[in-house]
């Protein structure tokens, strides 16, 4: 038997390129929060106009599963939204990464290609964020405007020395421990 030597992992964003076409309009971040994604290829219907209902006619997503493109497997609509992680990047620090950030999570795309089409991300950003990125964004960060605030407005040096035992005790011992 030979050795496979050409492995390859799809990535979430391989599985979020290829969702079905009723699923067109949700964002990276919608689609990791809202749905449970499996290997398995079985049991996924290919009809994404087929929806089920309860006993009082109401739409009811929770049980749809979804074929995705290229045999990458299936996704089913969760019955309550999980909290997504994702990296932070300031925007001080890096501009560009930071619109790139908001761009790949709160903007439906298929190919990454299409998030840059004009120079930049920044450019991007500010031409659809009233309609499209800024309602989600407030969605999956409630707080956005507000952390910013204060990421921006933080001097650490101003702060009282006590306050980095309550906030990261760990890391003061370990300071404290290789000045002694």
């Amino acid at each position: 038997m030979e050795k496979e030597t050409d492995l390859y992992v799809p990535s979430i964003h391989d599985k979020y390129s290829a969702r079905p076409q009723s699923l067109q309009n949700i964002s990276l971040a919608e689609f990791c929060s809202e749905y449970n994604i499996s290997s398995t290829k079985s049991n996924a219907t290919n009809d994404d106009n087929n929806s089920n209902s309860d006993s009082d006619g109401n739409s009811n997503n929770t049980n749809k599963t979804f074929q995705l493109k290229d045999n990458l497997g299936k996704i089913t609509k969760r019955r309550y939204p999980r909290v997504i992680r994702y990296h932070y990047v300031s925007k001080e620090n890096n501009e560009e990464l930071y619109y790139h950030r908001l761009l790949i999570l709160y903007l439906p795309w298929r190919p990454e290609t299409e998030l840059k089409l004009q120079d930049s991300y920044k450019i991007k950003f500010e031409e659809v964020k009233k309609k499209d990125i800024i309602p989600t964004i407030e969605k999956y960060e409630p707080y956005y405007n507000e952390v910013e605030t204060i990421l921006n407005d933080f001097d650490p040096d101003s702060a009282e020395p006590e306050i980095w035992n309550e906030m990261a005790a760990q890391v003061e011992q370990e300071r404290l421990e290789a000045a002694a």
